[in-house]
């Protein structure tokens, strides 16, 4: 299934704008959001989710964020949304989502990196 920018630009702003009312909701009801410490067993240098929500880790999940790629060719390092980390750490950004991303990895909104 492709999806078009405009189509994906959409998507992010309904998802924003729900999971703003759904911490809304929760903050009015007296709920915290619990943070989660959620970390694979698998060796990934960039598996450290402790500082999410839980939230922030379905994002992840709904986008279907992999730490290695299926496609060698499609990687978050060569991705428009990825950005490298400024110190020694291999785990880099993404414009998406919240936490570590391996520049191995990949997700369902990988888009090629501008020349």
């Amino acid at each position: 299934m492709k999806i078009t920018r405009a189509d994906f630009i959409k998507k992010i702003f309904f998802g924003t704008i729900s999971m703003s009312g759904i911490s809304a909701f929760a903050i009015s009801c007296g709920g915290k959001e619990e943070k989660q410490s959620v970390q694979k067993e698998n060796g990934d240098p960039c598996d450290d989710l402790s500082g999410l929500s839980k939230a922030e880790i379905e994002m992840r999940s709904d986008l279907e964020y992999v730490p290695v790629s299926p496609d060698k060719n499609k990687t978050c390092l060569n991705c428009e949304y990825y950005h490298v980390s400024q110190n020694e750490n291999i785990c880099g950004t993404c414009d998406l989502f919240k936490g570590p991303v391996n520049p191995n990895g990949y997700c369902s909104q990988w888009y090629i990196k501008a020349a």
